[in-house]
């Protein structure tokens, strides 16, 4: 498995868990206004996420 190969894996598993989202966000708090919300979709079995603006 090439490196670029295992970060598109990782990269996927992570964005399909909204915990690991928001645990890295509360980690990493510099940039409160690009804080993303994870949306699940009932019907379709997925997660989106949403840009929640928040003025500092």
């Amino acid at each position: 498995m090439t490196k670029t190969k295992l970060a598109e894996e990782l990269i996927k598993m992570c964005l399909n868990h909204p915990d690991i989202v928001n645990y890295m966000q509360n980690f990493h708090k510099q940039f409160p206004v690009y804080r993303v919300s994870p949306v699940v979709v009932m019907n379709e079995k997925r997660i989106e996420y949403v840009l929640i603006n928040q003025e500092r």
